[in-house]
């Protein structure tokens, strides 16, 4: 993994791994996200994201189609907002 804080290794279901940019963590209906980009093909992936303290954190995946389209409605707002400010 590159030695910067702002990259994440994540493991797809086919094994392989990949460092992704976190390009930002969010709230949705109550908990947290973060957007990771793979700067290879510009796909951005949306996780669950976990602080149980300062010092450390983890993602999972989001299990449901349900929250999945609450947190990438959220996403889309942000995105939205940022180009606007542009």
């Amino acid at each position: 993994m590159p030695e910067n804080d702002d990259y994440i290794s994540v493991e797809f279901e086919d094994g392989k791994v990949k460092d992704l940019l976190n390009i930002g963590v969010f709230d949705a209906a109550d908990r947290e996200y973060i957007a990771l980009l793979d700067e290879d093909t510009e796909e951005v992936f949306l996780y669950r994201y976990i602080e149980p303290d300062e010092n450390t954190y983890d993602i999972e995946e989001i299990e449901t189609d349900e929250e999945f389209d609450i947190a990438a409605k959220v996403w889309d707002e942000i995105i939205g907002a940022d180009e606007e400010d542009e």
